[in-house]
This record gives C-alpha cells, sequence and structure tokens, in this order.
C-alpha cells in the first residue's frame, strides 16, 4: 500500500500518469535489519538519486497482484529525468529498497521479467546480530511473545510449509514467514544463489553491513555510487552507529548461534569468494 499519509485521490492520480513514470534502476533487497534504510538514506542524498513514493514498496513480494502501474506510481516523471538533465548535467535514475525481496521465493523471477536490467544492491551483517535484531523489532511491535530463546526453538515448526505455499500460490502472504525467520534469513547462501544465478554479476553488488554501519560509511556508500553509474558526491550526513543496541544477545545464546550458522557461512564464503568479519 503507499504510504497512509499520502492522499488515495493524489495517489489515483500519480496512477494515471504511471506511463510517464521511470521504474527502478537499482533495488535493495536485504538483508533485513542490516542497514538498508541507512544506505538508502544516503544514495537519496544524491542530487541524480529520486527516491520512491515510500522506501519499501513492497510491489514483488506484498503487492505483486496490483500490477506494474501501481508500481510505477511510486517513482518519478520523465519530465524529472530532464530536468535533472538539464540542470545538472547528471542522469537522474530511482530505486527502492524493500528488505523482504531476498527471502521471498518468487521475487527473484519477477524481478528479472520486470526489471531485466535492474542493478541490485546486497548488505550481508553477522546473522547472529541480524537475528537478534530482528527479534527485538518483532518484539517490540508485539509481532512476537515469545523469548528469543523460545523462538528460535519453535521457528521450523513455525514456518513449517510456508515457503512451498507462497511458491505454490502467487498470492498467497505469510506472516510466520515474513516476522518469525529469525534464523532461516541468516542462511545467506540460500537466498543469493538463485540472484547470481538470474542476473549477471556485474549487475549485483554485495557489501558488508558492519562496514557501513560501525566502520567505513563512506566507503560503501562510495562503492555503491559507482556501482549505480552515479558521479562520486558523499553524503552529508553520515553516522557511525554503535555496536550494540537497547540489550545484548544472552552469551550462551550467542555461542551456540555461531555454531548453528558456521557451515552456513563457510558456504557462503566458498561461493562469494569472499569472507566478511563475522566469519572469521
Amino acid at each position: 500500500m503507499p504510504d497512509s499519509s499520502f492522499p488515495p485521490s493524489q495517489f489515483l492520480l500519480r496512477k494515471c500518469l504511471a506511463p510517464l513514470r521511470m521504474l527502478p534502476h537499482f533495488l535493495i533487497i536485504g538483508a533485513q535489519k542490516s542497514g538498508t534504510t541507512t544506505l538508502y538514506k544516503y544514495l537519496n542524498q544524491h542530487p541524480a538519486v529520486a527516491r520512491s513514493l515510500i522506501q519499501e514498496v513492497h510491489y514483488f513480494d506484498l503487492n505483486f497482484a496490483r500490477g506494474l502501474w501501481w508500481y510505477r506510481a511510486h517513482f518519478p516523471t520523465i519530465f524529472q529525468r530532464m530536468r535533472v538533465r538539464r540542470d545538472l548535467g547528471m542522469d537522474l535514475i530511482t530505486g527502492e529498497a524493500s528488505a523482504y525481496y531476498m527471502f521471498h521465493p518468487l521475487v527473484c523471477m519477477r524481478v528479472r521479467r520486470t526489471l531485466p536490467d535492474a542493478r541490485i544492491i546486497i548488505l550481508l551483517r553477522d546473522p547472529v546480530e541480524r537475528a537478534w535484531a530482528h527479534y527485538c523489532q518483532s518484539r517490540d511491535i508485539a509481532f512476537e511473545h515469545l523469548s528469543f530463546e523460545a523462538a528460535i526453538e519453535q521457528e521450523e515448526q513455525r514456518l513449517a510449509g510456508e515457503r512451498l505455499r507462497l511458491q505454490r500460490d502467487g498470492t498467497a502472504v505469510s506472516f510466520e514467514y515474513r516476522e518469525h525467520s529469525y534464523l532461516s534469513r541468516g542462511i545467506y547462501v540460500d537466498q543469493i544463489q538463485p540472484w547470481c544465478e538470474t542476473f549477471p554479476r556485474e549487475q549485483i553488488h554485495i557489501a558488508a553491513s558492519e562496514d557501513l554501519l560501525f566502520k567505513h560509511p563512506a566507503a560503501v556508500v562510495a562503492r555503491v555510487q559507482e556501482f549505480l553509474g552515479l558521479p562520486p558526491r558523499e553524503p552529508e550526513r553520515l553516522r557511525i552507529y554503535p555496536r550494540e543496541g537497547k540489550a545484548a544477545i544472552n552469551e550462551v545464546t550467542r555461542t551456540r548461534l555461531r555454531e548453528h550458522f558456521r557451515p552456513h557461512n563457510q558456504r557462503l564464503f566458498r561461493y562469494l569468494g569472499t569472507e566478511f568479519e563475522w566469519g572469521i
């Protein structure tokens, strides 16, 4: 759905002008709780980047049945692109960031059919810390009532059959698959491989969440801008985030999850031919 603060009548007008609107040049597809919102905000500070109506459009996962005109309604017009080219001598691009895209089983092929030339951006975070951040968010918005330890114990049961159901029914949605997939979303190699097999490798950029959030945000943004063909422009407001959130994960649980993710991380590193700091 469009932002609830956006008047429906105005959104209808945007939809009527859909043929004159751009489609996204880039998608930030995940992983959830890995800095996708932060990166999207940084990119949108560039004068040659126009943001979508809302950051997480969720067209390819939750709103695909609404059709391409609905999707186009979220993006700037070709007249804005012409104005930027005239005034700044730059080619305007646009994109969105929906962190469920990487995990949903149907999104990759939908994107390939709709946006075959799109640039795909992936942020990967330590899967243990990602799972904990995901849980804390779900708990804070009342999507989760179990303890973290109980939630990860019940995850397999909660998600049983949900992926297959989504694959079989293109209109299906699954609250459990989306909100209670604390460990499953951290098995990155199984999510990345379909994208790398479907899109040319040069259309996919993978970055470390830790570099963006905690260490070298300017360097990460610069590499993403280069990947998108943008003239270099450092964002004005870069932030180094604290490593720990409001509460830290139980150390016994952390150790247990490190062992759980170790073989999956090793598969990921072999597949990508590189390692991340959380796998060393």
